[in-house]
């Protein structure tokens, strides 16, 4: 990740029809994020724990544990403290990740594939 001012950034899973392309979508209806400044948001409103922040050079993971609906963010491959329970959700709603950057020099790398940070068996 390399950005301008990585308070701005924000990463996420939001619920497809319910989520306009513009704006600050962490503040949008339908959407689960972690902000660059280390606030935990859903439905617009904030978790209020700023700890965490993410910046340059941060891998930062999404993960949605099915057996017991639990979303939660990854940081470096430390999970975060904050979990959001999908109960108000459809069994299986359809989620996609977002990214907001702040300009358009920002970068982030995606990888939705193998070799993740997070060790996926601490969830067994």
């Amino acid at each position: 990740m390399r950005c301008s001012d990585h308070r701005l950034t924000t990463i996420g899973l939001a619920i497809k029809h319910q989520t306009p392309l513009a704006g600050r979508i962490a503040k949008r209806r339908g959407t689960f994020a972690y902000e660059g400044d280390g606030d935990c948001a859903t439905e617009g409103r904030s978790r209020g724990n700023r700890r965490r922040q993410f910046g340059d050079g941060d891998t930062v993971g999404i993960g949605i544990n099915l057996a017991n609906r639990q979303l939660f963010f990854t940081k470096n491959g430390q999970r975060m403290d904050h979990t959001f329970v999908l109960d108000s959700l459809p069994s299986d709603p359809p989620l996609f990740p977002f990214v907001s950057l702040r300009d358009s020099g920002d970068k982030i790398e995606a990888n939705f594939g193998p070799n993740f940070k997070f060790d996926l068996a601490t969830l067994l």
